[in-house]
């Protein structure tokens, strides 16, 4: 399948790739089909430094995200643009799917501030997204100060 002439990392408008367009639009499909390819740089970021992850996460697409996670070379606590992690977006936004996913994962920090120093659980909490908060605090780890 794969072709010596085509690049699976080229990036178009924005320094966005293929893998991060697929990301974003949750076709698992290309998503899975494109992670095949023998070179393909799952961790890429665009200009704006999101990576495929983080668009995952702030689309809401869970099987997308779980479909990364499967990858070794893909960090789970990579921070994008002001330092907010896959989790830190996916709690902000009430994406419930995908905060279960990342909270699934021991190597998840789920006390990782943003650079503003807020966490998932705060910005959760302030947006007022109940069952990501219920979620949040079941992890034992998660600290309701928010202190690192």
């Amino acid at each position: 399948m794969e072709c010596e002439e085509v690049d699976p990392n080229n990036r178009g408008i924005n320094g966005i790739t293929a893998l991060r367009c697929a990301t974003e639009g949750g076709r698992e499909g290309v998503v899975k089909m494109l992670l095949q390819w023998k070179d393909i740089e799952p961790s890429c970021q665009d200009n704006d430094g999101e990576t495929p992850l983080l668009a995952a996460a702030r689309l809401g697409e869970d099987g997308v995200v779980e479909m990364l996670l499967k990858r070794k070379d893909i960090d789970p606590n990579s921070p994008g643009e002001e330092g907010k992690t896959p989790l830190l977006l996916a709690a902000a936004l009430g994406r419930e799917g995908v905060v279960r996913v990342l909270l699934e994962r021991e190597d998840i920090d789920p006390n990782r501030s943003d650079s503003y120093g807020q966490v998932p659980v705060f910005l959760a909490a302030g947006e007022g997204h109940e069952e990501v908060v219920r979620l949040l605090l079941k992890r034992k780890d998660v600290d309701p100060q928010g202190s690192e």
